[in-house]
């Protein structure tokens, strides 16, 4: 290609200007020649700009990576906690199924009991299980029998009752042991406020509360403990007596009836 150049020394010979088009051609189907007239943009950016940007893009795919991994391992772990909580609701399932099975085999033998005891009775099975919600009753680890009693006036009391009193309670009672009665306690209010010695199989007793407070309600046991009956052992078999809930009213009529409690 050539241009001439317009000038001043144009009339004298003509100034010429070498043009090189670096263009691409190439041949279409047809075989005619066509220019690519597309031309690449230079790139304007510094170096530091563009080592900048690649870290950039690079840091941010790193980031994306961690977020990808982290929601995994969230994931993972989720699953992981709720398979480990349903294991662990199985298992407390299965152990309170398993302790309510004990508890009530624990029962059979004291059913028995009670049944053999009512059938053998002369009070009628109603009286004796309607007792037994009244709390007329007692423990032992031994073949020991155990009635305590209060007296007000010339009533009597039966463990495990509710009353009030307008005259200081005097508990009495009698254990049977299978063995010598070492040591019997009276507690009142979780306090052990009488200790008897008797060393005797069969013992009766009688304790009247010197300290009895006006308006409140106490509650009394009654505790046996049997000579040890093995060589080394620091006590023997136990007894315990229902407790009465007594309330002391100095002021008031003096009850004549019990009142189970609720």
């Amino acid at each position: 290609m050539r241009i001439k150049r317009i000038g001043k020394k144009m009339d004298n010979e003509p100034n010429e200007l070498r043009v090189t088009d670096r263009r691409r051609v190439y041949l279409d189907e047809e075989g005619n020649e066509r220019v690519n007239t597309e031309t690449e943009q230079p790139n304007l950016k510094p170096t530091y700009v563009e080592e900048l940007e690649a870290r950039t893009k690079a840091a941010e795919k790193q980031v994306q990576e961690v977020q990808a991994r982290f929601d995994q391992l969230r994931q993972q772990l989720q699953r992981e906690t709720d398979e480990t909580r349903q294991r662990l609701n199985r298992s407390a399932d299965e152990r309170a199924a398993n302790q309510k099975a004990k508890f009530i085999v624990s029962l059979l033998p004291a059913l028995d009991n009670l049944n053999r005891a009512a059938a053998s009775a002369d009070a009628p099975r109603e009286a004796i299980l309607e007792a037994i919600r009244n709390r007329r009753v007692y423990g032992a680890s031994d073949n020991i029998v155990a009635d305590v009693r209060c007296k007000v006036g010339d009533t009597e009391h039966w463990m495990g009752e509710e009353f009030t009193t307008n005259k200081p309670p005097t508990i009495t009672g009698r254990f049977i042991g299978a063995q010598k009665i070492n040591k019997i306690t009276i507690i009142k209010d979780d306090e052990e406020v009488h200790v008897l010695t008797p060393d005797k199989a069969d013992v009766t007793f009688e304790w009247t509360d010197p300290k009895p407070k006006a308006g409140k309600t106490s509650y009394y046991y009654v505790r046996g403990e049997q000579v040890p009956d093995v060589d080394g052992a620091s006590s023997g078999e136990l007894v315990w007596a229902s407790p009465m809930w007594i309330k002391y009213e100095p002021a008031g009529p003096a009850a004549d009836a019990s009142t189970p409690r609720k």
